[in-house]
């Protein structure tokens, strides 16, 4: 049985949750690639395949950034999967949930992936210290500004990751954003967005419409 329909009618958190009680493959298409995930017993492969992320990327760092993209196909098809340990789809969305958190913080910083990055040419500290990671992320801006994107594009990484080592860089005061030097402080008056709840998504939850093909295979 094959199973398959849109990610703008289903999260692909909804979609491993309806097919975790299967065994198969599932297979995501969106923009940036392909990414594919195994489930098995009411699990989800702790590994998986993503063609746009490094090989070894932390299950729930897939799922975050497929979500994040949210437009896409999706297909389920049942077949035997490895022997592999599985994850919940319930400790999934948890991590995921901890990363959107993480994610907010990001954004305080560079608000979006078109947020312009630059070396820090009028540092407020005497000394900057330049390890071996930071100078990793810096030196792709030795030849001019470019964007959060641009970054992961040429780091070959997910947006994520290069938020992670923005926010270092920044903090260490090697690194302005669209010309910022100092990092904004938390708003204490608002309360943090959590992107991946399913109540509060703003990947709109399927409509009472919405349907996924089921094919019949032999």
């Amino acid at each position: 049985m094959a199973v398959c329909g849109s990610l703008e009618d289903f999260s692909l958190l909804q979609v491993l949750d309806l097919v975790v009680a299967k065994t198969g493959w599932l297979d995501v298409e969106v923009g940036a690639g392909r990414a594919r995930f195994g489930v098995r017993d009411g699990g989800v492969l702790s590994g998986c395949e993503c063609s746009w992320l490094p090989p070894g990327t932390p299950l729930d760092q897939v799922v975050f950034d497929v979500l994040m993209q949210r437009h896409g196909e999706f297909a389920f098809d049942a077949a035997p999967v490895p022997d592999l340990p599985t994850v919940t789809p319930a400790a999934v969305l948890r991590a995921v949930d901890s990363l959107a958190l993480e994610w907010e913080e990001h954004s305080r910083i560079a608000p979006s992936a078109s947020s312009r990055v630059d070396l820090n040419w009028h540092p407020v500290r005497g000394e900057l210290v330049v390890d071996q990671s930071r100078w990793q992320f810096v030196h792709h801006l030795v030849d001019g500004p470019r964007t959060v994107a641009q970054l992961a594009d040429r780091m070959a990484i997910s947006e994520l990751g290069v938020r992670r080592l923005l926010r270092d860089a920044f903090t260490a005061g090697l690194v302005t954003v669209d010309g910022d030097q100092q990092a904004l402080p938390p708003d204490p008056t608002t309360t943090p967005f959590v992107a991946v709840s399913l109540e509060t998504s703003p990947i709109p939850p399927a409509p009472q419409s919405a349907t996924i093909d089921i094919a019949l295979s032999a």
